[in-house]
């Protein structure tokens, strides 16, 4: 099945996290961008997620994701699958939820495939 535009646009988003690329990251940021993790409090402003994933990516250079499914609606981007890492905290089922403003993403989310982690990024989950 071929991604829309807007599902076209988180994949090559998670793409730049898989390859560690922060110069894609940063072109498919919004200035306003927001990151979202179940394991913290929000990541707000380009230049400071940028950052984050730079720190990230530097503890966890094997990081990425693995998509089993992916759908949208409207502006909004949902994908089920797995984080892969040699760490295990970060190693297993997760969710993703990403708001896309024309070309680029406004929020990321991402947290564990778990009941609270689906109630966290939206009803629809299901």
């Amino acid at each position: 099945m071929r991604a829309s535009p807007i599902q076209a646009v988180a994949l090559a988003f998670n793409e730049a996290i898989t390859n560690r690329d922060l110069s894609r990251l940063e072109e498919l940021m919004t200035d306003d961008h927001t990151l979202i993790t179940g394991a913290g409090d929000p990541v707000k402003g380009k230049e400071a997620c940028l950052s984050a994933w730079r720190q990230f990516f530097e503890l966890l250079p094997d990081y990425r994701n693995v998509f089993e499914r992916v759908w949208s609606e409207g502006d909004v981007v949902r994908m089920y699958g797995r984080s892969l890492s040699a760490d295990e905290r970060l190693d297993g089922p997760a969710i993703w939820k990403a708001v896309v403003e024309g070309t680029r993403i406004r929020e990321w989310y991402v947290d564990e495939d778990t009941p609270e982690g689906r109630r966290r990024l939206g009803p629809d989950l299901d």
